[in-house]
C-alpha cells in the first residue's frame, strides 16, 4: 500500500468551509478514481493554519497517475479559495500598467511514502467525527539503520502500541523522496487517550529502543540532555528530547474521512 500527503496551509476563518467542499467534492471524485483506497483530512491541533489530505492508494503507479491528471489539478483549483496567503509577494503590471503587488498562492506540499502493509483504511474511519486523533512522529533515521529501524519498530513498538488503550492503528513508513525520513503513524480514539500515553511515559520508553538508529545529531542531543545538570555518579534518567530536524511530534483532529474500497 501507498501512501500520499498533501501539506496544505488553510485560513482558519474558512475551515468549515473547507471541510464542506472537502466532503462533497473531494472525496467523491477521489473515491471514483482507479486505486484510491482512502481519504482523510485532518487539521492541526496546535496550528490552525496546518492541514493534511491524506490518501491511501493500492500502488504509487495510480497514485502518481492521479497526480498527473487534470482531476487532480481541478481539485487542488477548488479548494485554493480555502488556503492562507503565503508571506512572498509578487510585483506584475496591470492592465494600465501601473505597477502591483499581490501575495503569491500558497500551494499544496506533496509527500509520497513507501508501502505499508499493515495500513487498514477503515481503521482511519470508524469513530465519532473529529474526535479521531491522529499522531504523527516525523523522524531522521541513519540511512544505513533503516532496515534494523523498521525491524524494531514492527517488532517491538507496534504490539506494545497496540496493547495501549485507545490506539487503533500504528504503522511506519518511509519517504520515497527524503532518505533517512521516516513517519510514524499512529490513530487514536481520542486525544485524551494519546496524551494519557505520552504523558505516562511510554512514548519516551519506545523512543529510546529505536535511539541507536536515529541520526548522529539526535542521539548527541539526548546524550547531552541526559547528562545535564546530574550529579557525578548518580544513575542517569532517560528523558524524550527533540530537535525540530531530527525529531517532531504533530498531532491533529481528522476532520473528515472516507474508505473506498
Amino acid at each position: 500500500m501507498f501512501m500520499r500527503f498533501v501539506q496544505m496551509t488553510i485560513n482558519p476563518d474558512r475551515l468549515l468551509e473547507f471541510i464542506q467542499v472537502y466532503e462533497q467534492v473531494v472525496m467523491p471524485a477521489l473515491g471514483k478514481t482507479d486505486g484510491c483506497l482512502y481519504a482523510g483530512l485532518a487539521h492541526n491541533v496546535n496550528n490552525q493554519e496546518d492541514g493534511i489530505s491524506i490518501t491511501l492508494w493500492d500502488s504509487p503507479e495510480n497514485a502518481e497517475r492521479y497526480e498527473k491528471s487534470d482531476e487532480y489539478r481541478r481539485l487542488v483549483d477548488a479548494c485554493r479559495p480555502f488556503f492562507a496567503e503565503s508571506s512572498e509577494w509578487q510585483m506584475q503590471l496591470s492592465e494600465n500598467l501601473r505597477l502591483e503587488y499581490a501575495p503569491v498562492p500558497a500551494d499544496p506540499v506533496v509527500k509520497k511514502f513507501n508501502n505499508s502493509p499493515s495500513i487498514d483504511p477503515a481503521r482511519f474511519v470508524k469513530g465519532s467525527l473529529p474526535s479521531l486523533f491522529l499522531r504523527i512522529v516525523s523522524l531522521k533515521v541513519q540511512p544505513s539503520k533503516m532496515q534494523e529501524f523498521r525491524a524494531i519498530y514492527e517488532g517491538e513498538i507496534v504490539p506494545a502500541l497496540l496493547r495501549t488503550h485507545g490506539c487503533r492503528q500504528c504503522f511506519v513508513t518511509d519517504s520515497m523522496r527524503e532518505e533517512g525520513e521516516a513517519l510514524s503513524v499512529t490513530i487514536w480514539d481520542s486525544l485524551e487517550d494519546a496524551q494519557r500515553y505520552e504523558a505516562g511515559g511510554e512514548f519516551t520508553r519506545l523512543l529510546e529502543k529505536l535511539r541507536h538508529t536515529l541520526s548522529g545529531l539526535y542521539q548527541w542531543k539526548m546524550g547531552i540532555d541526559d547528562a545535564s545538570n546530574v550529579p557525578l555518579g548518580e544513575a542517569i534518567a532517560p528523558k524524550k528530547s527533540v530537535t525540530s530536524e531530527d525529531l517532531s511530534v504533530n498531532a491533529y483532529n481528522i476532520v473528515a474521512a472516507k474508505a473506498f474500497r
